[in-house]
C-alpha cells in the first residue's frame, strides 16, 4: 500500500492535492480541517466543497474562507474576543 501511496504523490506534484486525494479516498466518521482552503487552487476547492457536502460524517472546521463556509456548513459557530459568538 505504501509503494502505491508512493507512486501517487509522485504524480501529484502538489502536497495539497495529494492530502485531498486521500482525503476522498478514505473512510472516516469525523473530519477536522484546519483553514483547508488555504493553498488550494479553485479547482481543488470546488472539489473539497462536492466532497463535503456529500459527506455523511461529521466536520469540525476552521475557515477565514467565509464563501466556503456559506457553501458547507450547515451549524456555524463564530469566535470574537475570546468569545463564542
Amino acid at each position: 500500500m505504501n509503494t502505491i501511496i508512493s507512486k501517487i504523490s509522485e504524480l501529484l506534484k502538489d502536497t495539497n492535492e495529494f492530502i485531498l486525494c486521500q482525503l476522498f479516498l478514505g473512510r472516516y466518521n469525523v473530519l477536522v480541517l484546519d483553514e483547508p482552503t488555504n493553498f488550494l487552487d479553485v479547482f481543488c476547492i470546488e472539489a473539497l466543497e462536492r466532497f463535503l457536502k456529500g459527506y455523511e460524517g461529521t466536520v469540525l472546521l476552521v475557515s477565514h474562507d467565509r464563501t466556503f463556509i456559506e457553501r458547507v456548513a450547515d451549524c456555524v459557530y463564530v469566535m470574537k474576543d475570546k468569545k463564542l459568538m
